[in-house]
Parts: C-alpha cells; structure tokens; sequence
C-alpha cells in the first residue's frame, strides 16, 4: 500500500510525499531472516547445555550475564557456566 500526500503552499501543490506502508501483519525479509538467526542460535544453545556439556560440567548455569567492575560497566552475556568435572574450574560458555 502506497499514501502520497501533496504539500500546499498558498493554495498551490509544491510536491508530494510518498511512503511506503507495509500490510499490517507482513514481515519484512530482514525480520524473517533475525527470527530464523534467533530460532537456529536458541536450538543450538539448548543442545549443547543439555546435551554436550554435562558430559564434562557439572553445576550449569545457562544465560548468564557479567557486568564489568570497570568505569564502562560493560555487560557481556554467556550462553552458559559450569564447573569442569576433571579439575573444578570454572568454565565459560
């Protein structure tokens, strides 16, 4: 769906305004394609804390969010912490 409006001056049409409106309920191709990034990331995070991690960890935490102690107050997410099973460290994900 295209809306054009002509903008008046003095009575007189100086131009027209064109945008474009997408139906309501349309995704674009940029959404579809984050969603299918999202979906694909989400299935690959499940599998590896469910499935392939506690093979060597124990203690799993998923989704788990450090902010810096510094002057930016940085917050950077990890998909998962655990504590490996062979030497207690603390492993991140």
């Amino acid at each position: 769906m295209v809306n054009a409006a002509a903008a008046e001056v003095g009575g007189e049409a100086v131009g027209a305004v064109v945008s474009k409106v997408e139906a309501p309920g349309a995704l674009s191709a940029k959404t579809t394609t984050i969603q299918a990034n999202k979906a694909a990331g989400d299935a690959w995070e499940k599998d590896v804390v469910q499935n392939q991690l506690p093979a060597t960890q124990t203690s799993i935490q998923p989704q788990i969010t450090i902010k810096s102690n510094g002057p930016s107050g940085l917050k950077v997410r990890l998909d998962a912490v655990g504590t490996d099973k062979t030497t207690s460290a603390i492993k991140l994900y």
